[in-house]
């Protein structure tokens, strides 16, 4: 369970289902828990693999994929589905991406895409992006 660049595979943008508020900021580090998914969000992913949340256009968490298979939930019909990660890294009030120059290297969900981006798509660099990504925890982070 560290954070590095190499294991850095994917960006994912949630939302509190108000709208308004940080989701997941309940959860600290090692905790394990069920990351929603909307039923278009099927990506395949390995145990290990690290996935950068977004919201309201802060990085917020790093979590690691503990199981990659999709869990379905009848009673959550707006995001059905969840995969169990474990968190690695968060940022308490999160770290808006025009503070940083990870905002110049094109850091972002796809225009407002909530599915599972993988950081190949989101820059030119991505051994780039995940340095600046590791970078921007290790300096902001409530732990790690």
């Amino acid at each position: 369970m560290i954070l590095a660049p190499s294991k850095i595979k994917y960006i994912k943008n949630v939302s509190s289902p108000s709208g308004s508020g940080l989701v997941y900021m309940g959860h600290g580090i090692k905790a394990l828990f069920d990351l929603e998914f909307s039923k278009w969000q099927y990506q395949q992913v390995d145990i290990g693999d690290q996935i950068v949340l977004e919201q309201q256009g802060k990085l917020t968490h790093v979590v690691e994929v503990q199981n990659p298979k999709l869990n379905y939930n009848q009673n959550n019909l707006q995001h059905p589905y969840t995969m169990k990660v474990k968190t690695i890294a968060i940022i308490p009030n999160g770290f808006k991406k025009t503070d940083s120059s990870i905002f110049n290297a094109n850091f972002t969900c796809l225009r407002g895409n909530t599915n599972l981006i993988p950081i190949r798509k989101v820059g030119k660099n991505v051994e780039n992006i995940g340095k600046r990504i590791v970078d921007i925890f290790k300096n902001n982070f409530l732990a790690i």
